[in-house]
């Protein structure tokens, strides 16, 4: 298994790199996940 990846992501560089290319992914996925969070709960807690 190849953990080089991992190891780069101590170094500033290529962590702000890296999740500079993951921030808009991590960003949608936080939107929709709300987004399931307040429909599924809403209508529960009105009850």
């Amino acid at each position: 298994m190849n953990w080089t990846w991992f190891h780069k992501l101590g170094s500033p560089k290529w962590f702000y790199e890296i999740s500079g290319r993951w921030l808009p992914w991590f960003a949608v996925a936080a939107v929709l996940l709300l987004g399931v969070g307040l429909v599924w709960e809403l209508p529960r807690s009105a009850a």
